[in-house]
């Protein structure tokens, strides 16, 4: 939902853990919480309102994320790394 949100132009808050360490850039597309709980989100939600999140910045990160990107590096990790050519 992160990379999707993202390419919408929006800015995230998410827990910091699991995919969103690599789909949201602290402080530029969006914000993490520490903790799963009431009072960590809050304060995720106070930061996120203080950021200038600027939608390009948004999309362009999540270009990263794109089915065309995810299969040429799928290419070039069989390629390169399972030495088969595709």
């Amino acid at each position: 939902v992160v990379p999707e949100a993202a390419a919408a132009g929006a800015g995230v808050i998410a827990l910091g853990a699991g995919g969103a360490l690599e789909t949201v850039l602290d402080g530029e597309t969006g914000c993490f919480f520490d903790r799963p709980d009431c009072a960590a989100l809050a304060q995720a939600i106070l930061r996120y309102e203080q950021l200038d999140i600027v939608p390009e910045n948004c999309q362009r990160f999540a270009g990263n994320f794109s089915a065309g990107v995810f299969r040429e590096k799928i290419r070039r990790f069989i390629t390169h790394e399972c030495g088969i050519r595709i």
